[in-house]
């Protein structure tokens, strides 16, 4: 099912609780940000950052206020972006299994990995068990089609440098699973791609795959006069999905 969304969204201002260099000192691995004995939370899983980057995190920290703003009990699943998302994967996969008996009282987890991290999180997916009605999987800016030899040459020439070749994992690897559904419930929040800083030079359409059973929101381009673009569109799906919690 696919959903054109315009948002009807308020906006919160106060002194910002986390920023880049704050989320940075944080070790790989699970980290609650927001403690408090709601029933529900969300675990954030951040993407990938070019060498040289300078902006680590920068996606993270308007969600991060935001939620801590209005007390939502939330999680950060920090880890190393240069390994294999498959690794990746299991690793938060096994992760969840470990939050599901830490904190038996959460009723309801909303699992939401951006741009790599969504792939991440739809390998998560794919290995969480058994299947479990109070899990939801979110993929945000996350490219779902991927033509090996069509992407562009720097981006190549990155992966090369960074030693991605070693990893024979990718989307496409999961094409299984995108025919015949994932075992978890699955919404997927998808730019325009030509509003997408990481994808609108990419000569083939990132998003030209149905994943089986998943619910697909599509953004605007721009909400209340803001572009939305790879990394505001985390911001933007954050909010929907707390507007939902009600």
């Amino acid at each position: 099912m696919v959903i054109k969304i315009f948002f009807f969204l308020s906006f919160l201002f106060s002194q910002e609780q986390f920023s880049e260099s704050r989320l940075e000192t944080l070790k790989n691995g699970i980290h609650q940000l927001v403690s408090n004995e709601n029933s529900r939370a969300i675990l954030l899983v951040h993407g990938y950052y070019p060498p040289g980057w300078k902006t680590i995190h920068h996606e993270l920290v308007e969600p991060l206020n935001y939620l801590s703003q209005n007390n939502i009990r939330t999680f950060l699943f920090k880890y190393d972006w240069t390994r294999c998302p498959d690794e990746i994967g299991k690793e938060l996969s096994e992760n969840i299994e470990a939050l599901f008996q830490q904190f038996p009282k959460i009723e309801k987890w909303e699992i939401v990995g951006h741009s790599m991290g969504g792939t991440s999180v739809l390998v998560a997916n794919q290995n969480f068990s058994p299947v479990n009605k109070d899990i939801t999987f979110h993929t945000v800016a996350t490219a779902v089609n991927i033509v090996e030899n069509k992407i562009p040459i720097w981006i190549r020439f990155i992966r090369k440098f960074q030693g991605f070749e070693r990893c024979d994992y990718n989307i496409n690897s999961l094409n299984y699973e995108i025919e015949n559904g994932f075992p978890n419930e699955l919404i997927e929040w998808r730019n325009l791609q030509d509003y997408d800083s990481q994808y609108k030079l990419y000569p083939f359409d990132v998003y030209d795959k149905k994943i089986k059973n998943s619910v697909v929101y599509i953004f605007p381009d721009s909400i209340n006069g803001e572009r939305v673009g790879h990394t505001k569109s985390l911001y933007f799906s954050v909010l929907e999905i707390v507007r939902k919690f009600d």
